[in-house]
């Protein structure tokens, strides 16, 4: 094998990698969605908050909650658990959060996940259902006090 083959091979693989190493789930810490077109949008997250109402202590366990409620109740999936859930399970949430109006979508932080998904391309939404996965699996999923 010529020496630069064996060099593409291995960049190859450390792009590989770095690509699969990625933690999107982190960018919604940080991620400020847009304004709408009347500036009125005040998420149930944001009145819980200023009202000091219990709350997921990191906006990844919000957003990990929020996915649990719309499997659990939109998309109504038997048999799931925090243990057993599936990136192609969360997939189905993100076609959710691209195709439906935020106002019908239930959750902490509808506009601000929805814009967040809608955001990302294609990959970054698989490596993003796969973060998920993990998060979920490894914390569980907030429960109500």
């Amino acid at each position: 094998m010529k020496k630069s083959n064996i060099i593409l091979l291995i960049l190859m693989s450390l792009l590989f990698i770095n690509c699969s190493n990625k933690n999107i789930l982190l960018k919604i810490e940080n991620f400020k969605a847009s304004a709408n077109s009347d500036n009125s949008i005040i998420e149930t997250y944001d009145y819980r908050l200023k009202n000091s109402t219990p709350l997921p202590n990191k906006l990844t366990d919000v957003f990990a909650y929020d996915v649990w409620l719309i499997l659990t109740n939109t998309i109504q999936l038997k048999g799931i658990s925090p243990s057993n859930i599936k990136k192609e399970d969360i997939l189905k949430v993100f076609e959710i959060y691209k195709n439906e109006d935020y106002k019908k979508i239930i959750g902490f932080r509808p506009y601000t996940q929805s814009s967040f998904v809608k955001s990302l391309n294609n990959d970054d939404l698989l490596i993003l259902s796969e973060n998920l996965e993990s998060h979920i699996r490894e914390n569980g999923i907030w429960e109500k006090p």
